[in-house]
């Protein structure tokens, strides 16, 4: 056989088949792998080991790559050390062309990531955008609800000024009427003593009115008759007459009207001074309770106060927490303005042409 013939049999044994060993320990190396395989550009194998005894060339993967991927988008990029197994005899167009395969897509891919990362980031900071302004919202109606407050509090501090002048007046008069009781309690203790000794009973009275209702009833009608019935003088006492009738016609149920009031339970054989007894227990009562209310309108002063304070406390500190909210919500407002402002928007096509642009982010290691 030709010296020719043996050369060519030589350089014709070399291996044509490629393959990729994925070290990444992150999901990157995955990734390419799979794009690679799918790209119909040529077979990949995918092994976990490989020799040049079988391969024309074997292209390793680090175990970082996809932590140096993801440097890119830093400001201390990293560049990927791929490793490439060449097999003596293999054909240079067939190896240079699987290791930019793998340059491309690592780039490709690099650089997805890196706008994705972007995109993301543009996403999450146009929602801080929007909750922000939702944010301001509620603080604005918290805001009007404040200054509804204040203004509903400063009718409140016009009622509780009211409440104390109000009180000052009802105390004066408590009093006024309070000593005007005692004075009516004392008389009517001193009248019923003075009955006592009488010994003056309902019985009496109602008896004693009814024979004088008896004898008016008489004689009224006769002094009616006479014939100068209608002088002044006689006229007058024919009057008098008629309103003591009537006084006696109405004693009985005067009397039992007084001890209804009284709370007495009567008899005939009741004193009219047990009645006026019990009157002036009555007006004790009525002046006890009085001293309550007295004592209770005396305290609303130093409560209309208080409130008053803790009223001015509240609505300083609303007014303060509405002012820090919205002093927190702009600031938000302004950073998420400036940090949207700040990332680069980018379409699909104009991602693939920066990243098709880019210098190579591989760092090729040939053995």
């Amino acid at each position: 056989m030709a010296a020719g013939s043996v050369g060519y049999l030589r350089w014709s044994s070399a291996p044509t088949a490629v393959a990729l060993i994925n070290g990444d320990s992150g999901p990157m190396g995955t990734r390419i792998a799979k794009i690679l395989q799918d790209s119909g550009t040529r077979s990949w194998d995918v092994v976990e080991e490989a020799s040049t005894s079988e391969y024309a060339v074997v292209i390793t993967l680090p175990p970082d790559l996809s932590t140096d991927i993801a440097s890119l988008a830093t400001d201390k990029p990293v560049k990927a050390q791929v490793t490439v197994t060449t097999h003596p005899r293999a054909e240079a167009n067939l190896v240079n062309d699987a290791v930019n395969e793998v340059t491309k897509q690592i780039s490709s891919a690099g650089l997805d990531s890196m706008f994705a990362a972007m995109n993301s980031a543009r996403g999450s900071v146009t929602q801080l955008g929007i909750t922000t302004g939702m944010l301001n919202a509620g603080v604005q109606a918290a805001a009007d609800g404040a200054g509804q407050f204040t203004s509903g509090a400063d009718d409140m501090m016009s009622f509780l000024n009211e409440a104390k002048a109000g009180a000052g007046q009802l105390t004066s008069g408590i009093d006024t009427l309070n000593s005007t009781l005692a004075a009516a309690t004392t008389q009517a203790n001193q009248l019923a003593t003075a009955l006592d000794s009488t010994g003056v009973t309902i019985g009496q009275v109602t008896q004693s009115a009814g024979s004088l209702s008896a004898g008016l009833n008489v004689v009224v009608p006769l002094l009616r008759a006479l014939p100068f019935a209608n002088d002044p003088q006689l006229a007058s006492v024919i009057t008098q007459l008629q309103g003591l009738q009537n006084i006696a016609n109405e004693a009985n149920g005067q009397l039992s009207g007084f001890a209804d009031l009284t709370g007495t339970q009567v008899t005939p054989d009741t004193r009219i001074g047990q009645l006026l007894r019990d009157a002036a227990a009555r007006l004790g009562d009525a002046s006890t309770q009085l001293n309550q209310g007295a004592s209770l309108a005396a305290s609303i002063p130093q409560i209309a106060d208080e409130a008053g304070t803790q009223l001015q406390t509240a609505m300083q500190a609303l007014t303060a927490g509405v002012t820090q909210l919205q002093a927190v919500t702009k600031t938000l407002g302004n950073q998420a303005g400036q940090a949207l402002n700040a990332l680069p928007q980018r379409t699909a096509p104009q991602q693939s042409v920066i990243a098709s642009v880019l210098s190579d982010p591989v760092e090729i290691i040939r053995k």
